[in-house]
């Protein structure tokens, strides 16, 4: 699956997220908002979006915040994040946004875990009852080795979802190699 990102993740990228995911910086949401909106900008010009759909019609899938995450911040963060990016875009396109990705367990923190283990950590952990009919771009905050956001794409292909696209704010090197 395609993915696009708006930056990678180091210098001062890394500096606003993690100052939004762990110091609670919410002014920085519509910053973060159009990073993300840069990385599905570049989905909507995508040839085989543009092949299918002169005005393309498109289901953004949020992969979800997990509740200790919504707990700590106060309010589900990547949402606002998510709803800011989608209002900037919309004028290219239609886009719906279905929040249909469940936790069906709490996977453990997946910092300093190889691609390997972060797979393992992640296998089962999302579900989805009912998947989108239209082509759906799968976002995340940060592409660190996929398992995430790969993890997203078998839940919803499960549940019968075409997932053409993922979109994310940013990237480690990680991801790249």
């Amino acid at each position: 699956m395609p993915t696009y990102v708006a930056s990678d993740y180091e210098g001062i990228t890394r500096a606003i997220i993690t100052a939004w995911k762990e110091r609670g910086r919410r002014d920085v949401a519509v910053h973060l908002a159009h990073a993300l909106s840069v990385a599905m900008r570049a989905v909507i010009s995508d040839e085989d979006a543009r092949a299918e759909h002169n005005a393309p019609h498109l289901t953004v899938v949020p992969i979800p915040s997990s509740p200790a995450a919504r707990r700590r911040r106060g309010e589900d963060a990547w949402d606002r994040v998510v709803r800011l990016a989608i209002a900037e875009v919309s004028r290219d396109c239609r886009i719906d946004v279905a929040r249909c990705l469940h936790l069906t367990r709490q996977p453990r923190d997946q910092a300093g875990l190889s691609a390997q283990e972060r797979r393992a950590n992640l296998a089962g952990a999302l579900a989805c009852r009912t998947a989108p009919r239209t082509p759906i771009v799968l976002v995340d905050d940060i592409v660190t080795t996929g398992a995430t956001l790969a993890e997203g794409a078998r839940a919803l292909r499960a549940a019968g979802g075409e997932v053409r696209w993922a979109a994310a704010m940013a990237a480690t090197s990680r991801s790249i190699g």
